[in-house]
């Protein structure tokens, strides 16, 4: 992993559209509190910053009820029109998930769970100074309303007590062809995953034009189920339940996993 990039400008015009004012949001749905147990309690919230070269440090951020973070980053107009319309066609797919329940998507509904899951990560980074998320993702993933390309979503699922996580990064990787020859370019891409309650999302991506796909190895890839790009029917739980440590490995194994051949948009 390599340091997030840099944020630019105030952040005082809408991230997506470019227009103003902007409110300060919730960057969590607040339907999301419906679904995950205490909820309304108040807990330590701590974030661990890894920066190339460094050893791990924790900052802690405070003791608060969960999904009460915001930020001042969207306009009313996106966030109370596709936003919303997002939000309501997500908490019905979503949520039997965040409970832990069984369930099989097929592709329209693993189309809104991508494109909530990438929304969502969008948001969370507006509450930090660094960013790993291209900010010419932003205006591209309003207008089409639809995942980014060259980006691939999967789901996991969690056995454990915290309410959610979230985590994020820019990734440095080289670049094999399919027969194995080293690319001597290094190539940027993004990593995050986001989790409520029994739901997780991976998420990785990049803005280049035949880039890699990432291919996820070993028990992790047992880990994982597929959502984008879709495949015929999505069936959640998969075969492997992640714990605590297994949140951390679904973004920071990405820089040591096989990449080759294009992305699917």
């Amino acid at each position: 992993m390599s340091p997030a990039i840099a944020s630019e400008g105030s952040g005082r015009v809408c991230v997506f559209c470019g227009k103003g004012p902007v409110t300060a949001e919730h960057v969590w749905p607040q339907w999301i509190a419906k679904y995950v147990e205490n909820a309304d309690e108040k807990i330590p919230h701590t974030a661990e910053v890894r920066h190339e070269g460094q050893e791990p440090r924790i900052e802690f951020r405070g003791i608060r009820v969960p999904f009460t973070t915001e930020a001042k980053c969207v306009c009313k107009p996106c966030n109370e029109g596709w936003m919303h319309e997002l939000e309501t066609s997500a908490e019905p797919i979503l949520a039997p998930l965040i409970q832990g329940k069984s369930a099989v998507w097929h592709e329209w509904r693993q189309t809104i769970a991508a494109f909530w899951a990438v929304k969502t990560a969008m948001m969370l980074e507006q509450t930090q100074k660094l960013r790993a998320i291209p900010a010419e993702i932003y205006p591209l993933f309003r207008k089409y309303q639809t995942p980014p390309p060259y980006c691939q979503v999967w789901t996991a699922a969690y056995d454990g007590d915290i309410p959610h996580n979230f985590g994020r990064g820019a990734i440095r990787m080289a670049l094999t062809t399919p027969e194995g020859v080293a690319v001597p370019n290094e190539f940027a891409a993004y990593g995050a995953f986001v989790q409520i309650g029994a739901l997780a999302f991976r998420i990785f991506g990049h803005l280049f034009e035949n880039g890699p796909t990432n291919v996820p190895q070993g028990e992790l890839a047992r880990a994982l189920v597929s959502i984008r790009p879709v495949v015929p029917a999505a069936a959640w739980p998969p075969e492997m339940v992640v714990n605590d440590e297994g949140l951390e490995l679904l973004v920071m194994s990405m820089a040591d996993e096989d990449v080759s051949g294009p992305t699917q948009p």
